[in-house]
């Protein structure tokens, strides 16, 4: 009987290593696999000591990273004759290009000086006259932003170092020495946060008034964090002007560090020694006793990544980043598995708290598992929240990158909480050996956790007798998981053999399964592969409803395979472009000019479309990136005097100068400071206080309930959540930093001058007309209220509408900020904030940050600038009927998208809203089923 089997062919058809995924916006899921690892010695003597496979000297590593599914290859400098940094670097980037873009990891085995020495590259530091070394030049060509690998050093002295460094690093991921002492490795649910808020000024101390606040208050954020993650206990060990008496020195760090932790954070002072407060130094890891309890430490402070603090013939032989991964012996580890830390001498709080919040939120969203690629995703946040920043002539942005590194296996995945447990089909009993043994040279398995849910993403390699199965180019047999948790690995073998089956997924144990392959029972299987191509499209800035839309289009094809003759559909809402018999050969480019489709009248200035290009082909499944499109009333130009575009939800900001457009607001001032009633809240400078939500509020979704307390702060923002961190740092929307569920009618640092100005901040529920206001009245900037004898005062206030009696589309509150008068000033920090973002941080309309306004945004051009009398409304919009039936994404039209909508209300995997639960009861009866699929699909046959 002959059985048909859809698999991905895994090597050469990959868009790229599975560790980009994050940084590659676009493209599909299902088309990264498991890249190559190179390991630079600093000589080839080393070479015996890293591939020994006696477990009192580590074990194998090549052989371990092997079962992790990387293809590893292994250079010294002296075999290649490489005497330069530049020699090396020049090799790694013609082996990333010859492997198709497939490099993803290189460790360097070497300090930058001793006996085992290992080039690296120098950048001048913008705040000290010195220089800083730096791994990253190794990574990129013209972009520095865009490495094409990931890259972490073994700064090893000596044979013992090596052999201590190995032996964690492979343990960490096993774990097999802690489980057979019995350990239940339940440490991992357990962290530490490290912050301390001190500063001097050229060496001299100075006021704790004038200490720094965000190294404790990012921590906090942290906390909250993994509080929400799960994790059952986190100890903190904080230094801060109210109790810097007594906290420099605290035995909890060295306590908790011994008993175990997972992960440790630490915020604050110190330099290549340590951590100064609270104190904890080089000398205080050589006396730490946690074994193989080893921790990932990321310390966001100055110097603690120095690897090359003896770069120029002086200073220290290790920082305190080399003690933590190289203290203790093979057989007693203490310290860490791996840490992150900057080489340079003076880096500053503002960038060090964006990069570790961003790390930190890769790490828990999973988008980013591995410290490397986590670490990455932290660097590229700067360009966002500080794009173009110059200090001193340096580049901000691209200096944080270079300075950042991983000391350690840069492909090291962050293990948060206690690992699970991997679960196959292949092994039911869960005793490491298959129910049965394999009768076809193909391997297929669907894995999933202990919940029973499937795991996506997982790496399996195969290993035959003990060693990697490799195919004919050398490259070992393994696959990647797809969304529903099925793997497979087809291989060739013709004699029967004891194959291993290795499974690897981020927190989760690394698994293996033995089974027996005994033939190839010559059963024929159909073979589909699948396979994605990148689409550009080149084509007019926006659209215009009711008119076509002018575009080239190119197809790349990046595979190695001659794919053929593809058809291409372009659907762009209820319209198609239909274009056939392209001819897609290997690592091809084609261009297609002139092209043009109608897009409907029914969309409105600040939509989105979805342009979605779907190739057909009779021997491969393809799959490309999704485009959207913005709607303007030109082909070329997005006005001020538009509103927003739509957010992901379907929020828009429409403000008083947008009067063309349905909804737009009147700025009407209310003055609550001559209203008897308002409340002043007694806020001061960097103060919070909560008061209670007059009405029901619904919010991207989620129902916010009458007498909720919702957090109001000095610095212009409110939130419908409670929080205890005052934040006056303004970040870019969305953010994962700042409060959830932020409403920012002008988030800035805004403060009393010391206690000697008036700070009023008011509160008023209009029950005639069912509204709550919260006004800032004539306060003081925080930029510039010490620095002049007649400082600006900004005016603003924000307003929630009752939805009961103001409805909109979804059933979301709407929301009004009006300006009064107000400066949006800056002196060394990002101007200000103005939007609103989603609870969940991930979504929002931010209509200015930094002084650049979003698309619609009628802000003054120039900073510094009188803005007053503005309104700015944020709506989901308004529709005579809120029932807009059948078109449940509220696009408007009906197609294939509404009835997949449908669909997934049915089967539970969409939760609507009340406007998508309305448009899909298409016979009224009240609840939704397949009689109402069965409707949809017949309108859309008759349209």
């Amino acid at each position: 009987m002959k059985k048909n089997i859809f698999y991905v062919l895994f090597c050469f058809l990959c868009s790229g290593p599975i560790s980009f995924k994050a940084f590659d916006y676009g493209l599909n899921d299902d088309f990264y696999g498991r890249g190559d690892y190179i390991i630079v010695l600093a000589s080839s003597q080393l070479e015996t000591y890293l591939t020994n496979p006696n477990p009192s000297l580590g074990g194998d590593f090549v052989k371990f990273k092997n079962s992790q599914g990387f293809n590893v290859k292994v250079i010294s400098l002296d075999q290649e004759g490489f005497t330069s940094a530049e020699q090396l670097k020049e090799y790694l980037i013609q082996y990333n290009e010859s492997s198709n873009g497939m490099l993803e990891y290189v460790l360097l085995v070497g300090d930058v000086n001793g006996q085992y020495e290992i080039p690296t590259f120098t950048i001048n530091s913008y705040n000290e006259q010195e220089i800083d070394v730096t791994d990253y030049p190794y990574t990129f060509t013209e972009n520095p932003y865009e490495p094409k690998f990931f890259i972490g050093r073994w700064p090893i002295r000596t044979i013992p170092e090596f052999l201590n460094i190995k032996s964690r690093s492979i343990q960490y991921i096993t774990n097999e020495n802690l489980l057979l002492s019995g350990d239940d490795l339940d440490f991992y649910n357990n962290a530490m946060l490290v912050a301390g808020n001190y500063k001097t000024a050229d060496g001299l101390e100075v006021s704790p008034g004038e200490w720094p606040v965000t190294p404790v208050w990012t921590s906090l954020w942290l906390q909250d964090e993994l509080n929400e993650f799960g994790y059952s206990q986190i100890d903190t060990a904080f230094f801060h002007q109210y109790n810097y008496q007594t906290a420099t020195y605290n035995p909890l760090i060295e306590d908790k560090w011994n008993q175990g932790v997972g992960i440790i954070n630490y915020r604050g002072w110190g330099d290549a020694n340590g951590w100064h407060k609270p104190y904890f130094h080089r000398e205080e890891v050589l006396s730490l006793d946690n074994q193989w309890r080893l921790p990932v430490v990321m310390s966001f402070v100055c110097n603690t990544g120095d690897f090359g603090n003896d770069y120029s013939g002086t200073g220290l032989d290790k920082c305190f980043g080399e003690v933590l991964i190289t203290a203790g012996s093979i057989n007693s580890p203490k310290g860490a598995v791996a840490m992150v830390g900057p080489s340079d001498l003076d880096t500053d709080t503002r960038f060090n708290n964006v990069m570790c919040g961003v790390m930190w939120d890769g790490l828990l969203s999973g988008a980013t598992p591995e410290i490397g690629p986590a670490l990455h995703l932290g660097k590229q946040s700067l360009i966002s929240e500080f794009s173009g920043l110059e200090v001193e002539g340096t580049i901000i942005d691209v200096f944080y990158h270079h300075v950042y590194s991983v000391i350690g296996d840069p492909s090291l995945p962050v293990t948060l909480k206690k690992p699970d447990n991997i679960l196959s089909d292949l092994d039911l009993n869960d005793d490491g050996v298959a129910d049965e043994g394999l009768l076809s040279s193909h391997l297929v398995t669907y894995v999933y956790d202990e919940n029973g849910s499937p795991i996506s993403d997982l790496v399996g390699v195969l290993f035959k007798n003990g060693e990697p199965f490799k195919d004919d180019s050398n490259s070992i047999f393994r696959g990647v998981s797809d969304s529903n948790g099925l793997l497979i690995i087809d291989f060739d073998l013709n004699e029967s053999s004891s194959l291993e089956l290795y499974l690897n997924k981020s927190q989760f144990l690394q698994k293996a399964i033995n089974f027996n392959y005994l033939s190839d029972d010559g059963e024929s299987y159909t073979e589909t592969i699948t396979a994605s191509l990148e689409v550009n499209i080149n084509g007019d800035a926006y659209a215009v409803s009711g008119e076509f839309y002018n575009f080239n289009i190119e197809i790349n094809n990046p595979n190695e395979f001659n794919i053929g003759l593809v058809d291409l559909l372009i659907n762009v809402g209820d319209n198609t472009l239909q274009i056939n018999n392209i001819e897609i050969s290997e690592n091809s480019s084609n261009v297609f000019s002139d092209y043009s489709i109608l897009i409907s009248d029914s969309y409105v200035v600040g939509d989105r479309i979805s342009f979605n290009p779907i190739f057909s082909n009779s021997n491969f499944s393809l799959t490309s990136n999704l485009y959207d499109i913005i709607v303007s009333d030109n082909d070329l130009l997005y006005y001020d005097y538009f509103p927003s575009p739509r957010c992901d939800y379907g929020y828009r900001a429409i403000d008083s100068n947008d009067t063309n457009f349905e909804g737009f607001p009147l700025y009407d001032w209310i003055e609550l400071n001559e209203i008897e009633d308002a409340e002043n809240l007694l806020l001061q400078d960097d103060t919070l206080t909560s008061v209670q939500l007059p009405f029901d509020f619904k919010y991207y979704g989620i129902e916010y309930q009458q007498g909720d307390n919702l957090t109001v702060c000095s610095n212009g923002w409110i939130s419908l959540e409670e929080t205890y961190i005052d934040y006056f740092w303004n970040f870019s929307i969305p953010n994962p930093m700042g409060p959830s569920s932020m409403i920012a009618p002008f988030m800035d640092d805004l403060d009393d001058n010391d206690g000697t100005e008036p700070f009023n901040v008011y509160y008023f529920y209009d029950m005639q007309n069912n509204r709550m206001i919260i006004e800032w009245d004539n306060v003081s900037n925080g930029e510039d209220d010490q620095n002049c004898p007649n400082c600006i005062k900004e005016s603003f206030q924000v307003i929630l509408l009752d939805p009961e009696y103001y409805p909109t589309l979804t059933g979301d509150g709407e929301i009004i900020f009006q300006y009064k008068e107000i400066y949006d000033i800056d002196a060394n920090g990002n101007y200000s904030t103005i939007g609103i973002e989603s609870p969940n941080q991930n979504d929002g309309i931010q209509y200015l940050f930094s002084n650049q306004k979003g698309l619609g945004s009628s802000w003054a051009d120039s900073p510094n600038t009188l803005i007053e009398d503005l309104a700015i409304k944020f709506t989901t919009g308004y529709e005579s009927s809120l029932c807009l039936q059948m078109d449940l994404n509220l696009d408007g039209v009906i197609n294939i998208v509404d009835v997949i909508a449908v669909v997934n209300i049915i089967i539970g995997s969409l939760n609507p809203s009340d406007a998508q639960l309305c448009a899909a009861d298409i016979n009224s009866d009240g609840t939704v089923n397949i009689v109402d699929v069965i409707s949809i699909v017949n309108t859309i046959i008759d349209l």
